[in-house]
């Protein structure tokens, strides 16, 4: 699912209070969701995207990935009233292409030190 609200130009843009939060959260997700697509490679080293409205699982449990917090994603997991903020490898299985595929987390580059 691909969400494009924040390429909107800011001539185009309504004026509204409540447009201009909706396109402030749209910049804040395109924003966190390109660090964590740069920072953890996970479309280059598991072949998972990692966008809003992704299928995952946490701790085995299933949901989809709703907004972002930073580095975190908020997730509503499956038959659940509340969100969880998890992090983008730990625990994590993602849905992608060629079904599900468990995140792993980036090798850290201080622990041979």
């Amino acid at each position: 699912m691909i969400h494009t609200a924040h390429k909107v130009g800011r001539v185009l843009r309504c004026r509204r209070r409540a447009c201009q939060s909706l396109f402030a959260a749209a910049e804040r997700q395109d924003g966190d969701l390109g660090h964590i697509r740069s920072y953890y490679r996970l479309e280059h080293r598991v072949g998972v995207r990692v966008d809003l409205g992704i299928r995952v699982r946490h701790e085995g449990r299933p949901g989809v990935v709703i907004d972002t917090r930073g580095q975190y994603l908020v997730v509503r997991l499956d038959g659940e009233q509340h969100l969880v903020t998890v992090h983008a490898t730990s625990g994590m299985e993602y849905h992608g292409p060629k079904g599900w595929v468990r995140a792993v987390r980036v090798p850290d580059p201080y622990a041979a030190v």
